[in-house]
C-alpha cells in the first residue's frame, strides 16, 4: 500500500510538472523569427507601417514582432545607430524594419512595402537567416525598451502621404493660399529651390559678365564663358549641399540636430524678413560698394584675356568666390532642404537626384537670364522688386518649415 501512494505521488508530480514546463517551451519554441521594427511617433509612415503589421500579425504565428521607439528612449535610438552601422544603412530613416539580416527603410502601402516584408517574412522562415538585431545586442551590452506593437490611431487603409489628415491652409504673401496637405517633396524641392535662386549676391556678377560678352560680339566664347560661370556655380553648390546632406545622414536620427536646424530656420527666417524690410530697392547687402568694384575689375581682367583657356579658368574661379560670397546670403535654405531630404528614407542615388534637381531649379534664373541674352544681344535681368519679394515669400516659408520642424516632423517626413 505504502508502495502505491509512493508511486502515485511520483506520477502526480510528474503530471504537473510537464502541464506546467512543456507548454511553456512549447509556446516558447512557436516563436522561429523575431522582427524588429524601429520607428517614432512623430512618424506618419510608422503608423501605417504598424497598423501594415498588427493586420499580418495572425497571420504569421511563428514570428514575433518587436517595436522600438526612438524618441522616447535613448537605448532604443543607440540600438538603431549600432544596427544601421553593422548593416551599411546610414541614412536615419525610419520606419525602419530589420528581418533577420534584412533591413527595409521606409513603408509606402500594403501593395508595395507590406509586399516586400511579406516576401522576407516568408524567406526568413524558410532559411532562418542571423539575426542581426540580436547579435547587435548582445556585442554592445544595450538594453533597448520594448514596446508592445500596438497603436491606437494606426489604421492600414488610410493614406498619409505627407501626414496631415486634414486640410492645413496657408496664406502667403504673393503665393496666396497654399493647403500644405498636397505638399510632397518634388514640390518641396521645386519651392525651395527657385527661393534660394532668386538671390541678388550673384545676379548682378552674371549681368555684368553678359554686358562685357555681348560688347566683344564674340558669339563662341560668349557661349563659353557665360554657360561655364553658370556651371561651374552649380558645382560648387552641389558640393556645398552634398556635404550638408552627407552630414545629416551621417547624424541620423539625433533630436537635438532637428531642433538646432529648427532653430536656425527661425532665425533666417526672421532675417530674411527682416532684409525685405529694410532693403526695399533689393541688391545683395552681403556685398559692399567697394567689394563690388573689384569684383567688376576682376571680371574686366578676366574676359579680355587673349587666351581662351586662362578666361575660362578666370570664371571658373570667379564663381567659386560669388558663391562663397552667397551662401552667407542663403545658407539657411540648403542646410534647411537637406536635412528634410535627410528625414526621408529612401536609396542614396535618390538624395543625389533630388540634389540636382534642386540645383536645376536653382539655377533657372541664371539660365533664362543668360539665353536670352545670347539670342537677343541684350542684357535683361530679373528686377530687384522681384528679388525683394522672394526675401518675404523665402522668409514665411522658412518661418513656416522651422515651425514644422521643430513641433510637427513628421509632416516633413516623405516616403
Amino acid at each position: 500500500m505504502k508502495a502505491f501512494f509512493k508511486y502515485l505521488i511520483i506520477i502526480v508530480t510528474l503530471c504537473v510538472t510537464l502541464t506546467t514546463i512543456v507548454p511553456a517551451r512549447a509556446q516558447e519554441q512557436t516563436k522561429t523569427l523575431k522582427v524588429y521594427l524601429f520607428h517614432s511617433k512623430i512618424c506618419p509612415h510608422c503608423v501605417k507601417e504598424i497598423a501594415f503589421l498588427n493586420s499580418i500579425a495572425s497571420k504569421y504565428p511563428t514570428v514575433d514582432f518587436q517595436k522600438y521607439e526612438l524618441t522616447t528612449s535613448s537605448d532604443n535610438l543607440n540600438l538603431f545607430v549600432a544596427v544601421g552601422n553593422k548593416l551599411n544603412q546610414t541614412s536615419g530613416g525610419v520606419p525602419f524594419l530589420v528581418i533577420g539580416n534584412e533591413p527595409i527603410v521606409g513603408f509606402n502601402d500594403e501593395s508595395t512595402t507590406g509586399a516586400e516584408i511579406g516576401d522576407k517574412i516568408n524567406a526568413a522562415l524558410a532559411n532562418h537567416p542571423q539575426d542581426v538585431v540580436a547579435q547587435v545586442i548582445t556585442e554592445t551590452k544595450i538594453t533597448p525598451k520594448l514596446n508592445t506593437i500596438e497603436t491606437n490611431n494606426a489604421q492600414p487603409n488610410k493614406p498619409a502621404t505627407s501626414g496631415l489628415t486634414q486640410d492645413l491652409n496657408l496664406k502667403i504673401p504673393v503665393i496666396g493660399n497654399v493647403n500644405l496637405k498636397n505638399f510632397s517633396l518634388p514640390l518641396i524641392t521645386l519651392v525651395v529651390g527657385l527661393l534660394d535662386g532668386f538671390n541678388p549676391c550673384s545676379m548682378w556678377v552674371l549681368l555684368f559678365l553678359i554686358s562685357l560678352l555681348i560688347g566683344m560680339n564674340e558669339r563662341k566664347k560668349m557661349w563659353i564663358l557665360g554657360s561655364s560661370f553658370i556651371i561651374a556655380s552649380g558645382v560648387i553648390y552641389y558640393l556645398f549641399m552634398a556635404a550638408w546632406l552627407n552630414a545629416f545622414l551621417f547624424l541620423g536620427y539625433v533630436t537635438i540636430i532637428r531642433y538646432i536646424i529648427g532653430l536656425l530656420s527661425l532665425g533666417m527666417g526672421i532675417y530674411y524678413l527682416r532684409d525685405y524690410w529694410i532693403h526695399r530697392k533689393g541688391g545683395c547687402a552681403t556685398v559692399g560698394e567697394e567689394r563690388r568694384q573689384k569684383i567688376f575689375e576682376t571680371v574686366k581682367d578676366i574676359v579680355h584675356k587673349q587666351s581662351l583657356w586662362l578666361a575660362l579658368g578666370g570664371i571658373i574661379t570667379l564663381a567659386v568666390v560669388i558663391n562663397a560670397f552667397e551662401l552667407l546670403c542663403s545658407a539657411g535654405l540648403p542646410a534647411l532642404y537637406t536635412k528634410i531630404l535627410s528625414m526621408s528614407p529612401m536609396p542614396k542615388w535618390e538624395y543625389y537626384a533630388y540634389l540636382l534637381l534642386y540645383i536645376f531649379f536653382y539655377l533657372l534664373d541664371n539660365i533664362i537670364v543668360f539665353v536670352i541674352a545670347m539670342v537677343t544681344f541684350e542684357a535683361v535681368g530679373i528686377k530687384n522688386k522681384y528679388m525683394r519679394y522672394s526675401r518675404l515669400i523665402g522668409g514665411v516659408v522658412i518661418l513656416l518649415i522651422g515651425i514644422l520642424m521643430l513641433f510637427q516632423p513628421g509632416l516633413l517626413m516623405f516616403s
